[in-house]
């Protein structure tokens, strides 16, 4: 399956590894580099599993949106699997989170 990420994800990756190398100044670099690197391994292999892997997403903007939710490495993602009109399955990753930071920023889903 081939996978897209958007944009918007990375800019939330690199925006949460600039104020965590702001506010710990013995964090290196090549050290959020290869954090980086193992997300998109990980999101990359994430496809495999992406059509039975459905987890509800607890933000209500996500949820509203129609995505589903994969969580690795303390990030939250945001994604949808798109058929193409050639057949062809598409993983899209659309949005992201640290769970630390700003995970609350989109209102919960009410349970009830």
């Amino acid at each position: 399956m081939k996978v897209v990420i958007d944009p918007q994800v990375y800019n939330v990756l690199d925006e949460f590894y600039e104020k965590s190398r702001e506010a710990h100044v013995t964090l290196g670099l090549s050290e959020c580099l290869a954090k980086i690197d193992r997300l998109e391994h990980s999101m990359l292999q994430f496809a495999e599993y992406a059509e039975v892997f459905h987890k509800e997403p607890y933000r209500q903007d996500w949820h509203k949106a129609g995505y589903y939710e994969y969580i690795t490495e303390d990030f939250h993602f945001a994604y949808r699997v798109y058929v193409l009109p050639n057949g062809e399955k598409v993983l899209r990753y659309h949005d992201a989170v640290h769970s630390y930071l700003n995970y609350n920023q989109g209102e919960e889903i009410d349970k009830e």
